[in-house]
């Protein structure tokens, strides 16, 4: 069972003259407890890691330190990059991705998401640095991590008066997706529901 874990590269690195591979240069709390987990041998997981410098990079792709941060006004760029390098690696084909970036980074990479097959359970992490560290945990740990939807300014469409940073391709991806998981719980609604493919979810 293959699954890719996409991580935004944290501003915390380890102080080193030397350049190391990302996972180990990265130290924020996601990379922190992505190392924790590796100890355990899990050879199915691939990880890549989106820098504003260098683009999609591999785990142990060995690179300098550096201080950028990624600006509204270069989304577009790291969009463009972000397509060429993300689109072959998706077509290897996982049963899993989770996704963990910042809303500026997010923006770079839903466009090249859009073609995800429906078997592909898609997980986006959202909400404040700790509740996304402890859904990647339990993601790595095998444990169904809940699809969240990361919303803030921007957006493409509103949803409830909040905007969506998702597409609405991705927006259904994610519940076709639940729909195939987890079938019963699914179709189990309280007061309201929406059609998704003729049922009502």
């Amino acid at each position: 069972m293959n699954r890719l874990l996409l991580l935004g590269c944290s501003e915390r690195k380890r102080s080193s003259t030397l350049s190391l591979p990302a996972i180990d240069l990265y130290d924020g709390p996601a990379f922190r407890t992505l190392r924790k987990y590796l100890t355990s041998g899990d050879s199915a997981l691939r990880t890549v890691v989106l820098s504003s410098k260098y683009g999609l990079i591999e785990a142990d792709d060995i690179i300098e330190s550096y201080d950028r941060r990624l600006n509204r006004g270069g989304i577009a760029e790291l969009e463009f990059r972000v397509r060429e390098q993300l689109a072959p690696i998706l077509r290897e084909g996982f049963s899993s991705i989770f996704i963990s970036l910042g809303t500026l980074y997010m923006g770079a990479v839903r466009g090249a998401l859009q073609h995800l097959p429906v078997s592909t359970a898609l997980c986006i992490a959202s909400g404040p640095p700790g509740v996304r560290t402890a859904t990647l945990a339990k993601w790595l740990r095998g444990g169904s991590a809940p699809v969240q939807f990361e919303s803030g300014a921007g957006g493409d469409f509103r949803v409830g008066g909040v905007s969506v940073l998702l597409s609405r391709e991705l927006v259904l991806h994610a519940a076709r997706g639940m729909l195939n998981a987890l079938p019963t719980t699914a179709r189990c609604f309280h007061s309201w529901s929406v059609v998704i493919d003729g049922e009502h979810v």
